[in-house]
């Protein structure tokens, strides 16, 4: 009988870095966020990094008892090694504030459209974020 090989953190983790599997990958300050497909589900990996390139403070929606978990390593990895990848939302939103007033409302418009779940950051009720459990019940 052959023993079934177990990969290490370190392999588990290369899996994900820069992989299809890191999708909606974005830069805010220091902060670094993405949506992962993971063997169990879809995860908000996010991470915060540190002047010295190190990361700290990351969270992941995933089960993992490990912190920081594989997808957040991952994440801060894809970083380090393609930081072009991520979109840089201060730039994005410095060229936005240039917009016109209403092609800024129109904009808006659009991404309420496109993700309702964004209503959420205006303050209107029942948009909150739920989990998938939640929402079921």
């Amino acid at each position: 009988m052959t023993a079934k090989y177990k990969q290490t953190f370190s392999e588990r983790v290369a899996e994900y870095v820069d992989s299809p599997m890191m999708r909606q990958r974005i830069k805010v300050g220091r902060t670094i966020c993405c949506i992962i497909r993971g063997r169990y589900g879809i995860y908000k990996t996010r991470a915060t990094q540190k002047s010295n390139k190190k990361f700290k403070d990351s969270s992941c929606t995933c089960p993992s008892e490990y912190q920081p978990c594989k997808h957040a390593v991952a994440l801060a990895e894809t970083f380090l090694k393609k930081p072009e990848s991520f979109v840089d939302a201060d730039k994005l939103i410095a060229g936005i504030s240039k917009k016109h007033p209403k092609e800024l409302l129109r904009l808006i418009r659009d991404m309420i459209t496109a993700a309702p779940a964004s209503l959420q950051a205006l303050g209107v009720k029942g948009f909150e974020e739920i989990s998938e459990e939640d929402y079921y019940k």
